[in-house]
C-alpha cells in the first residue's frame, strides 16, 4: 500500500449479521461474482473492466459490505500498526495523521473520495473540527453512512453525496483538502480521477491518497506474482492493479506537486507486519 500527499473509533467496531443463512447467502453470491471475474482473461478484458468500473465496484460492495462491517468495523482501509496496538487503534491513529497532514481544523472543508460507510470521515471530522463531506456511488453504503451520521449527530458536518467520483457534483474550489483511502484504484483512468479531485480543490489544496499498488519487487514474468495480482483483483473487485510509478505519474500528469510518495507498509512495527 502506497501513501501519497499532493498539493493543489467512537463507533461500534462490529455490526451483527442477522441470521446464519444471511452469511451463507452472501458467501454464495460473492463466490459467484469471483468465479465470473476469474473466467475473464486479465489482459483481454482490461478495457471492458475499466469501462464497467462503477458496475463492478457496486456489485462487489453490495455483496461484501455487511461482511466488512462485521469483521472490519466502520473504516474500510488499512494502516501501519505499532507494537501492542490494536487494529482499530491503528486505523484511528492513521486517520488523525491524515487530518494533520491535510492541515484540517475548524473552518476547513475536506472531501472523502469513495467514503464507504463513513467511518474515516466521521472520525476525521470529530478529531479536527473540520467539515468532511463524502462521495460514494454505492447506494447501500451511502444509506448506512447517513444512518451512522444521524446516530453520531454529524449530519451537518459529514454530508453524503451519492455519485461518481469521476464526475463530482460540486463547483470548483469547494474543498481545502481531499483524501482517498484505497478507492482511486477502482477508477477507469486514474489521471482523470485525480484531475477531477483537483477541480474541486482550492488553490494549494492537499490531496492525500492511500493506494493499492504493485511494488518494485513485482515481476510480471513470474507466474506466482501474476497469480497473486490476479487474486487480489478478483478478491477485491478491482479492474486492475497499477504499478506505484504509474500512480505517481498520474498525479503529476493531473497537475499536482507530489510532496510525499512512499510504501507505508514499511511503517509497521516488525511484530505487527502488514
Amino acid at each position: 500500500m502506497f501513501g501519497a500527499m499532493a498539493s493543489t473509533s467512537h463507533e461500534p467496531a462490529t455490526a451483527q449479521l442477522a441470521l446464519p443463512e444471511d452469511v451463507e447467502q452472501l458467501r454464495a453470491q460473492l463466490q459467484q461474482l469471483r468465479s465470473t471475474l476469474a473466467e475473464r482473461d486479465a489482459e483481454a478484458d482490461l478495457e471492458e473492466r475499466r469501462r464497467d468500473y462503477a458496475e463492478l465496484a457496486n456489485h462487489y460492495y453490495d455483496l461484501v459490505t455487511d461482511f466488512y462491517r462485521f469483521g472490519w468495523g466502520p473504516s474500510f482501509h488499512f494502516a501501519p500498526r505499532r507494537a501492542g496496538e490494536t487494529f482499530l487503534a491503528s486505523l484511528e491513529r492513521e486517520q488523525h495523521r491524515l487530518a494533520a497532514d491535510m492541515e484540517l481544523g475548524p473552518g476547513k472543508a475536506a472531501l472523502d473520495v469513495g467514503c464507504g460507510i463513513g467511518g474515516p470521515m466521521r472520525e476525521i471530522a470529530r478529531h479536527s473540527g473540520a467539515i468532511v463531506a463524502g462521495i460514494n456511488n454505492n447506494a447501500y453504503q451511502s444509506m448506512l453512512a447517513e444512518r451512522a451520521n444521524v446516530r453520531t449527530d454529524l449530519v451537518e458536518r459529514c454530508p453524503i453525496q451519492v455519485g461518481d467520483f469521476m464526475r463530482i457534483d460540486q463547483p470548483g474550489a469547494s474543498y481545502d483538502a481531499a483524501y482517498c483511502l484505497g478507492t482511486t484504484c477502482y477508477a477507469p483512468d486514474e489521471t482523470a480521477a485525480f484531475v477531477e479531485n483537483a477541480r474541486v480543490l482550492k488553490t494549494g489544496g492537499i490531496l492525500a491518497n492511500h493506494e493499492w499498488c504493485l511494488t518494485p519487487p513485482f515481476d510480471p514474468a513470474d507466474p506466482d506474482h501474476h497469480d497473486i495480482k490476479r487474486r487480489i483483483e478478483i478478491g477485491s473487485g478491482l479492474p486492475v492493479l497499477s504499478r506505484h510509478t504509474d500512480v505517481a505519474s498520474a498525479l503529476e500528469a493531473a497537475g499536482y506537486d507530489v510532496i510525499e510518495f512512499r510504501d507505508i507498509a514499511h511503517d509497521c512495527d516488525e511484530s505487527t507486519p502488514w
